[in-house]
């Protein structure tokens, strides 16, 4: 496992966990969410509603931002290791808190 991979998976086990706050799919889309998700051989666990009001909540607190977070993960994806996609956008939705 790579360390880009090692990553990835702690941040989808914090993110099912509850453990982070992030936005819904991490905030990425449903593509690159389930492509991750495959890339990762990751079952996604099923969430308990409050869970999924959490991440709905912080995607709308988040949604004014988009063109903020959409900067931050552009500038980030050109320091990115090429097995590391899509950790520039899962950080950058992170970075902007809720």
């Amino acid at each position: 496992m790579t360390q880009a991979h090692y990553w990835l998976r702690r941040l989808l086990a914090q993110y099912e966990s509850g453990a982070a706050s992030f936005p819904y799919h991490m905030g990425l889309s449903t593509a690159a969410w389930r492509a991750l998700l495959a890339q990762m051989r990751w079952s996604a666990a099923s969430l308990t509603p409050a869970h999924q009001q959490r991440l709905i909540l912080l995607t709308e607190l988040q949604s004014h931002r988009k063109a903020e977070c959409d900067q931050l993960a552009n500038w980030l994806f050109e320091h990115l290791v090429d097995d590391a996609v899509p950790l520039h956008r899962i950080i950058a939705s992170a970075s902007l808190g809720g």
